[in-house]
């Protein structure tokens, strides 16, 4: 089988399955939540056994014994689910997630070309045990049945299924499970690794990661319509070659203008249509990543001692993929956050008069150019006062700018590095890294996040997101000979003012923005662009005011040329690193303009204003 993996039709199935089993595998995640809700739903159980099935047969057809080693055990206790041999209960469903989890890291296995230490064997029998289980229950209905009265066994609960490693002892020889202390039911890790042992048995490992995650499922129309479009733009350019080579002289130059001007008239329709298709070949419905977040919140909430339930609407939203990856992550800490901060234990909720079970909501729009997703809980909310006394004893703000701090700037602390409410440090929270990084890869796509909190109801995060981070639309400003691109998603307003508008306080320039201090950044010092003759005092200027979350930032720039749609290209590995740029542009005229990247200068704005502990840092925290 080795030689086969050599073959490139061999890579294409291998590439197909490890799709096809990442996809099932995260979607059998919330099923398996959604039969714990609905444990006698049969439609589910079918759906979820036939997933396990196809996994098993494809993993055999390629010769992935271990896959199908999991598999199989996994099945079989599916099957007697299926059969209502044994009822779908919490602790029934830990195992077979247990055995879902390794059937991840063995199909990650095969993905990376990396070894994963499993105790399979340890696995398979506790599944083994499980099956036992449920025959024992069985045979003890139909008995009853018969009228032969027996002592009623109780279901087991979690963890009481022991882990059995070695061979069973006389007294564990029993054929039913051993109902003794609790165990943990994760993935048990082999004590002693077999470096020597390939990654899959009996087939040598073609690590295949980086195609398979670089692919993406489109739909047959949607290609149907590129394809169409492409043959439009092909037609164009051939009208355009034609007239250009008819032209002997300029009278006839003349003559053929108005039959120019309407082939690139109809160049430009054709083009903008295909960049909306093509952009539309890169759309993934947001489901795909909230599929993973059901069992996410049923193990944490459990594991808390807590009861949640997740609620998710407009699943079918669409996003870019390179947006789609990069805010798993955020919604992570957002939803552990509120399990672990926000909903209350079942105690405390049913004193206050709440049902025990917390919900958390996540829902999903698009509002005019950008996707908004809230993630809501009806827990506890968040209280600013509490968060104060925090910062200051964490010596991120003084006790003066707490003072003058209102709510609103108060809870984008939250987001700043090392601050956490957390009275000890555990696996969930503690470490001040969760807030920070939700923000931090908002703020990479072009993103904002905002909070709206109502203490002892809940609070919601709302998180707007572009459609796509390739094509944007740009607001051009100036500074001198120098041309910079603004994205339009973060402009909130331009202001048309002089020199001597510019007010100082505490050494950092303000402007007086209809009775609110607007905190400014001259991009000329900034980009160190050279000055012309000193400035005139009297001299108009812009302010391009720029909004991330709640923050909001003053750009001063000389002029404002024009609007344009532009296409981000990266700067290369030698300049990618530049802080505040998010990338470059070719404009029209053919100038390569550099693009801003405002999240970034806003973090460095406010970094400096905060060492420098003055009010204007207070403003720059949140909304001034």
């Amino acid at each position: 089988m080795s030689e086969t993996f050599d073959n490139e039709e061999m890579r294409e199935i291998i590439q197909d399955f490890l799709a096809e089993a990442e996809e099932m595998l995260e979607g059998l995640d919330t099923y398996f939540v959604q039969l714990e809700a609905n444990p006698d739903d049969k439609t589910l159980l079918n759906e979820i056994f036939r997933a396990a099935h196809s996994i098993k047969g494809s993993a055999g057809f390629i010769g992935l014994n271990r896959i199908v080693d999991v598999a199989h055990h996994a099945e079989n206790v599916l099957n007697q689910l299926r059969q209502g041999m044994m009822r779908a209960e919490p602790a029934v469903v830990d195992i077979i997630l247990e055995a879902m989890d390794a059937l991840k890291l063995l199909v990650g296995e095969v993905k990376s070309g990396k070894p994963v230490e499993l105790d399979i064997e340890g696995l398979n029998m506790k599944l083994d045990l499980l099956l036992q289980w449920g025959e024992d229950v069985q045979t003890e209905s139909e008995r009853e049945a018969a009228g032969v009265h027996v002592p009623q066994e109780e279901a087991p609960t979690a963890g009481d299924i022991e882990e059995m490693p070695g061979e069973p002892s006389e007294e564990d020889a029993s054929p039913s499970p051993v109902l003794r202390e609790p165990v943990k039911t994760e993935v048990a890790v082999a004590p002693a690794p077999r470096p020597s042992a390939p990654a899959v048995e009996g087939v040598t490992p073609v690590p295949v990661a980086g195609e398979v995650d670089q692919t993406i499922r489109v739909e047959t129309s949607r290609l149907d319509n590129v394809m169409n479009l492409v043959g439009e733009l092909v037609l164009g350019r051939n009208r355009l070659v034609r007239l250009s080579s008819d032209i002997a002289d300029q009278s006839e130059w003349e003559i053929r203008t108005k039959d120019i001007a309407e082939a690139v008239t109809q160049l430009s329709r054709v083009t903008t249509d295909l960049q909306l298709a093509v952009i539309k070949t890169r759309m993934q419905p947001i489901k795909k990543v909230l599929g993973k977040f059901p069992r996410m919140v049923r193990d944490l909430s459990r594991k808390m001692g807590k009861e949640a339930v997740l609620e998710l609407s407009g699943e079918e939203t669409e996003l870019d993929k390179s947006v789609i990856e990069e805010i798993g992550d955020p919604l992570v800490h957002i939803i552990r956050n509120a399990i672990d901060h926000g909903i209350e234990s079942p105690e405390d909720r049913m004193r206050i008069g709440k049902r025990t079970e917390g919900v958390i909501r996540i829902s999903a729009y698009q509002e005019g150019n950008s996707i908004v997703i809230e993630v809501s809980d009806d827990g506890k909310g968040i209280d600013a006062n509490r968060i104060r006394e925090k910062a200051v004893s964490k010596k991120l703000i003084t006790q003066a700018d707490a003072d003058r701090m209102s709510d609103a700037e108060t809870l984008n602390i939250i987001f700043l590095p090392g601050f956490s409410t957390a009275e000890k440090v555990t696996d969930v929270s503690g470490r001040g890294v969760g807030m920070d990084v939700v923000r931090t890869n908002i703020s990479k796509i072009n993103g904002s996040v905002d909070i709206r909190t109502r203490p002892g109801e809940g609070s919601t995060f709302i998180i707007r997101l572009p459609l796509t981070i390739a094509i944007i639309q740009a607001l051009m400003v100036s500074i001198g000979s120098e041309v910079y691109a603004v994205p339009l998603q973060t402009v909130v307003e331009t202001v048309k003012i002089t020199e001597s508008d510019i007010k100082t306080l505490s050494g950092s320039d303000v402007l007086n923005l209809r009775n609110q201090v607007l905190p400014l950044l001259r991009l000329r010092d900034e980009f160190k662009v050279p000055v012309n003759g000193e400035p005139d005092a009297r001299k108009n200027r812009y302010v391009v005011v720029v909004q991330l979350g709640s923050r909001l930032l003053g750009l001063v720039v000389d002029r404002l040329p024009y609007q344009e749609e532009v296409v981000i290209k990266s700067m290369g590995p030698f300049l990618s690193g530049i802080r505040g740029m998010a990338g470059a542009t070719i404009t029209g005229d053919g100038k390569v303009v550099l693009i801003l990247d405002v999240g970034e200068i806003l973090q460095d704005i406010q970094f400096r204003l905060n060492q420098s502990v003055s009010s204007v840092g207070s403003a720059v925290a949140g909304h001034p």
